[in-house]
């Protein structure tokens, strides 16, 4: 991101390693990740937050999927984000885990949808899909255990499914 005179916000993608095909991304404005910038996002846990700008501001988008002492692979998440400037809880396990081991600029955001813009009647069948990896801290034993519920309200609605299940993470 980077402010204009006016405090209008402009966005930038950072390609990974500079490769990203532009003819896909048309009317994307790209930057470097040494550039200027006021606040880099990072939504993947493979940076270590090297400073390669100090002006710019290192805010990680990341939860975690167990406790913190449940897996290896969570601890490395947070021995990762433990150097942005600011992190993005997007569950409150993940934000009360965070900051129990001691990260102060944290900020739980819930992701969603705004249900006003997704009106849902059954004047007609309907389809529904589960788009995820298929990992079960995704959520899909959830949604399975939902369905029966679903068709009882809704009879009219039509569930198609392929889910395979990996019970190994």
């Amino acid at each position: 991101f980077r402010r204009t005179a006016k405090e209008n916000i402009e966005i930038y993608a950072i390609p990974e390693n500079g490769k990203i095909d532009k003819a896909k991304f048309k009317g994307i404005r790209y930057a470097k990740i040494t550039d200027p910038l006021d606040v880099i996002f990072f939504f993947s846990t493979e940076y270590l937050f090297q400073r390669y700008n100090s002006e710019t501001k290192y805010v990680a988008w990341q939860t975690l999927h167990f406790l913190l002492d449940e897996k290896p692979t969570e601890r490395e998440i947070f021995e990762r984000i433990q150097h942005a400037d600011f992190v993005v809880a997007p569950t409150k396990m993940a934000e009360k885990e965070y900051s129990k081991n001691g990260i102060k600029d944290i900020n739980y955001v819930p992701e969603g949808i705004e249900l006003q813009f997704y009106p849902f009647t059954l004047k007609k069948k309907k389809k529904i899909i589960f788009i995820s990896r298929s990992m079960y801290y995704k959520g899909v034993m959830p949604f399975l255990d939902a369905i029966p519920l679903l068709i009882q309200k809704h009879p009219k609605l039509i569930i198609e499914a392929n889910i395979p299940i990996d019970n190994n993470s």
